[in-house]
């Protein structure tokens, strides 16, 4: 039997994105994202450590994103160890988005300086898969459909 590891959150950023760059030069980034429940008039927040390995993605949320910005998050769960400052053997838990198994939406409203495509995720959908691109209506949100962006490329492909 198959396993899964996936997770999908919907938050606020706490701070903005941590850009760095590994000794290769490929950039990566970290984020701190906050969900909220509300229950009995009482609000509890949850901190999620995200660590972004896409880098085209770490670009994106560097350019596009800052404390408050609401993101969709999906990734994998991964725990590491490592030692504190006082020896004690700790885990921390992190999503994780991968260049290949995961996905970040922008969910803020489209502003004039965004550009098209709002989208950062590099799933892409088989061609049999593919739906047609749905409607927009006025109040456009700055996340797009994967499916949609797979077609327009689709589109400018096809020879007849």
């Amino acid at each position: 039997m198959s396993s899964l590891n996936k997770i999908m959150l919907i938050g606020n950023l706490g701070k903005d994105p941590e850009i760095k760059e590994l000794p290769t030069g490929k950039l990566f980034a970290k984020l701190s994202l906050a969900t909220n429940e509300k229950y009995k008039g009482e609000t509890k927040t949850t901190w999620h450590s995200i660590v972004v390995w896409d880098e085209k993605k770490a670009e994106l949320l560097e350019q596009y994103t800052k404390k408050g910005s609401k993101l969709y998050v999906e990734g994998s769960l991964e725990s590491r160890k490592y030692t504190d400052k006082e020896g004690i053997e700790r885990y921390a838990y992190e999503v994780v988005v991968g260049a290949f198994n995961g996905a970040i939406r922008l969910l803020d409203p489209k502003g004039d300086d965004a550009p098209d495509e709002r989208t950062a995720t590099t799933r892409k959908p088989p061609a049999a898969t593919a739906r047609p691109a749905p409607a927009r209506s006025a109040t456009r949100i700055r996340s797009r459909s994967v499916d949609e962006a797979f077609n327009r490329e689709l589109d400018d492909e096809v020879p007849f």
